[in-house]
């Protein structure tokens, strides 16, 4: 993935994050709250190490983290909603749009092992 190509899904990560933030503050269970906060906030940050990263295992690493942090998200917008802290449209939206980020991620893993393994 180019710099450019990152840059722009590290923003929409980010995007996520700060949407998900906005939201929290109408929780009334902080506890929960907390727990997505602090999966939330993993999401851009672990995009952020896979960019910087000095070798190619440590940027799956980092991607891997990243989709986890994105599919852990995904279940805990869904737990949220059927909980009654979020509405159903809001859910959705984030679910697809962090869905949207995991396949990108993964097509962008597997072009880039594809290219490791054409230059060896």
């Amino acid at each position: 993935m180019d710099t450019l190509s990152e840059g722009l899904l590290w923003s929409r990560c980010c995007d996520v994050a700060a949407r998900v933030y906005r939201l929290l503050a109408n929780w009334h269970d902080r506890a929960f709250a907390e727990r997505v906060l602090g999966n939330t906030l993993g999401i851009p940050e672990h995009l952020a190490a896979r960019m910087a990263a000095a070798d190619q295992a440590a940027r799956t690493r980092h991607a891997r983290a990243t989709v986890e942090a994105l599919t852990i998200l995904q279940t805990q917008l869904y737990l949220a909603c059927e909980c009654g802290l979020m509405g159903r449209d809001e859910s959705a939206s984030l679910c697809f749009e962090a869905a949207s980020l995991v396949e990108r991620l993964v097509r962008s893993h597997q072009s880039q092992a594809i290219e490791d393994r054409d230059s060896r």
